[in-house]
């Protein structure tokens, strides 16, 4: 996937963790301008997959294939909810719909009245824990992809970036909750080792 970009001053611009910014900020060196491109794949080496994918509401490019890339996220611990309930395919829908969506082939309401049904899935559950993770990464994710694509628009207004930022936010719970449900999903001496498999995925699949 071609090299998506971000900035020192685009990060603190958008509140970066002031610990996280000072890891990445040291790797790079002090004398690292404040507006040169950051190629991704430095902040992953320097920092880790959460807070690589924290940036992606402050990059140089736009969203570019982020938005591809939370859905995989989001995708990859369906099996979690599909262990339990084969027959409900609503969490796995509301990822397809987001996909269309990128495609011109669904519209951002028909995401969102599936994003709400998945809540309302959420409320029936057997399973409160990791099935209700795994099911609500991909609302996390859709959301993310219909904000983050506010940037693609030919004119991008300061509302526009402000919704596209906070879509960030939506891909990174997305992620944080892929990573709780892949961890929730085995006993609990496991769980801090498929959380850490499931981080681990989500870097090398970043990397791709």
């Amino acid at each position: 996937m071609a090299e998506l970009h971000t900035s020192l001053s685009l990060l603190r611009k958008n509140k970066s963790c002031k610990a996280q910014y000072k890891v990445a900020r040291q790797a790079l060196g002090w004398d690292w301008g404040d507006d040169t491109p950051i190629p991704l794949s430095r902040i992953l080496a320097s920092t880790c997959i959460a807070d690589t994918i924290w940036t992606v509401g402050a990059l140089i490019d736009g969203p570019g294939w982020t938005r591809e890339y939370i859905l995989d996220v989001a995708e990859h611990v369906q099996p979690v909810w599909q262990k339990h309930y084969p027959d409900d395919g609503r969490p796995r829908r509301v990822i397809e719909l987001a996909r269309a969506y990128l495609q011109g082939e669904a519209s951002e309401e028909e995401v969102r009245v599936a994003a709400r049904d998945i809540f309302v899935a959420c409320l029936y559950t057997r399973d409160t824990h990791a099935t209700a993770y795994a099911a609500i990464a991909g609302v996390y994710a859709a959301r993310y992809t219909t904000a983050a694509a506010t940037f693609n628009a030919p004119s991008v207004t300061r509302a526009a970036k402000s919704l596209a930022t906070i879509g960030a936010g939506y891909g990174y719970t997305a992620a944080g909750f892929a990573a709780i449900a892949a961890a929730l999903s085995d006993a609990n001496e496991a769980r801090v080792a498929y959380a850490a498999m499931e981080r681990a995925w989500q870097a090398a699949r970043f990397l791709e």
